[in-house]
């Protein structure tokens, strides 16, 4: 009888793409001999997750290096509510933004809050690794989007000087001063775990997947103060820091913000502005003022403002609420619904009511996305998806109907005739269609309608843009 001398090892995998059979190719895709990542790469479970995990590290490092060195992107460090160029000796979170020196100079800022479960930028790794590569699968395809719009704003300028030359001589130089391109940050609602043996933050994910000292190890214990960073323990007050004290100090003073909330980050992003908000201003953040709100898969309870103050899935704040009415938008999964159509409206009031209908009518909407079209087939234009309709060249709007006075946080729109009588859903802004899932995997969501999402950003930068600055 054989007795052993020694437990087995753990499988053994480096966290280098080239080691482990990987290229990142010309369309940003990671493929293996021709093929792309495949998870059951054994018949043994543990080691199919330590070679994820490794693949996933060293595919970080490489978005990583595409985005500082394509898109001006980096790693900021966050201790309390301090922020690091270089990776502190302590517990620290790591976020991503746009070059500080870059970003101070920036009057309009994307701030994207990803699921709790996902590393920072990442939108899902089941499109990052496989056919749709890093730009469908990452914030990579959200920096090249905002520097087409960039550089399509630029080219508008330079149209409009043309018979000035000498203004546009005195410009050379100042690009930094003036470039319309939007500036970037990226909140980590999800790397909230600490080693403090590999100063590093991780997802939970990542922590069950360290390697251990033998294959019959237990897994890593998480101490709940020992293995937290002070100010970061979970992913609302990790948001709450950021709002509240880290922003205010990357940003330029009046800085216009456009939130992305994916998933449950929608609830927690919903729930830190929300008590923000609430004795403030209605739009004012610290250092900035908040301009437009898109949800993907929201989870938040829309109508607990007005019943159920107490509920933990709704809001607190009337005027936040009516905000995200008149500059929110969301996408939802519809086996029903075809993509790119509107599944329900919100109805905050009467007079909210007929402000909206006029908003979702004008027909500037759908100007403003052809001539996105017409400038995206020129060099420098903004991309749009020729694959699906945006959600702003919709057929024409059903009338909202008003609640009663016993019934005044349902939203519905009015049957037309013809049509089949609108279901009767709960929503905090006008939500449109993102088709039917068959995987039933929420990170796929983003990833199939981030062209929409973007056209919807870019019209609301555009719209602020216009506006008539407050004279200081």
């Amino acid at each position: 009888m054989f007795r052993a001398e020694r437990p087995p090892p753990e499988p053994e995998y480096e966290a280098d793409l080239e080691k482990l059979g990987f290229r990142l190719n010309e369309k940003y895709q990671f493929v293996e001999t021709g093929a792309v990542f495949d998870y059951y790469h054994t018949d043994n479970d543990r080691a199919n997750e330590l070679r994820k995990e490794a693949f996933h590290t060293a595919a970080r490092a490489k978005i990583a290096e595409v985005l500082s060195e394509r898109h001006g992107i980096q790693e900021l460090y966050l201790t309390g509510g301090t922020y690091h160029h270089e990776r502190p000796q302590e517990p620290h979170v790591s976020i991503l933004c746009t070059k500080v020196s870059e970003l101070k100079k920036k009057h309009d800022i994307v701030v994207v809050i990803g699921e709790a479960k996902e590393d920072p930028g990442i939108w899902g790794w089941r499109v990052a690794g496989k056919e749709g590569g890093i730009e469908s699968g990452s914030v990579v395809g959200l920096a090249a989007r905002l520097q087409s719009f960039g550089q399509c704003m630029r080219d508008d300028d330079f149209e409009d000087e043309r018979e000035e030359p000498e203004v546009r001589a005195n410009q050379v130089g100042e690009d930094c001063e003036r470039d319309p391109t939007p500036g970037l940050i990226v909140l980590n609602p999800g790397q909230l775990v600490y080693s403090h043996d590999m100063n590093k933050n991780m997802t939970l994910t990542s922590w069950s997947n360290r390697r251990r000292a033998h294959a019959l190890s237990d897994p890593y214990a998480i101490d709940k103060v020992h293995n937290r960073v002070k100010s970061h323990q979970d992913p609302e007050t990790h948001l709450h820091t950021c709002f509240e004290h880290v922003l205010q100090q990357i940003m330029p003073d009046g800085a216009r913000l456009y939130c992305i909330m994916i998933g449950d980050g929608s609830t927690h992003g919903l729930h830190v502005l929300d008590q923000i908000l609430l004795n403030k201003n209605p739009t004012e953040i610290r250092g900035g003022k908040l301009e437009a709100v898109v949800l993907i898969e929201p989870q938040h309870d829309a109508g607990e403002v007005t019943d159920r103050p107490d509920s933990p899935l709704g809001l607190f704040c009337g005027h936040f609420k009516e905000f995200l009415a008149r500059q929110g938008c969301s996408w939802v999964t519809s086996d029903t619904v075809p993509k790119g159509e509107r599944v329900a409206i919100p109805v905050v009031g009467e007079q909210q009511v007929e402000e909206l209908a006029e908003n979702l009518e004008k027909t500037a909407i759908e100007d403003s996305h052809d001539s996105a079209q017409e400038d995206s087939e020129s060099d420098g234009g903004v991309p749009v998806s020729d694959s699906t309709p945006s959600a702003w060249t919709l057929p024409p709007t059903p009338t909202p109907v008003a609640p009663t006075s016993n019934d005044n946080h349902e939203w519905l729109t009015e049957e037309q005739p013809g049509e089949r009588p609108t279901e009767k859903l709960l929503v905090s802004c006008p939500t449109f269609s993102a088709g039917p899932n068959s995987t039933a995997a929420l990170e796929v969501v983003f990833p199939a309608v981030q062209d929409e999402v973007y056209d919807f950003i870019f019209y609301q930068i555009l719209g602020a843009r216009a506006k008539p600055q407050p004279r200081l």
